[in-house]
């Protein structure tokens, strides 16, 4: 269980991270 959780948390940081990752890129792209 412990593991799961740790794989979860791990796994919506790098979704969190994507996400913000996107926003930048898209927000680049617009202000070019």
């Amino acid at each position: 269980m412990a593991i799961v959780k740790v794989t979860d948390a791990d796994f919506d940081s790098k979704v969190e991270s994507g996400v913000q990752l996107v926003d930048f890129l898209g927000n680049m792209v617009w202000s070019m």
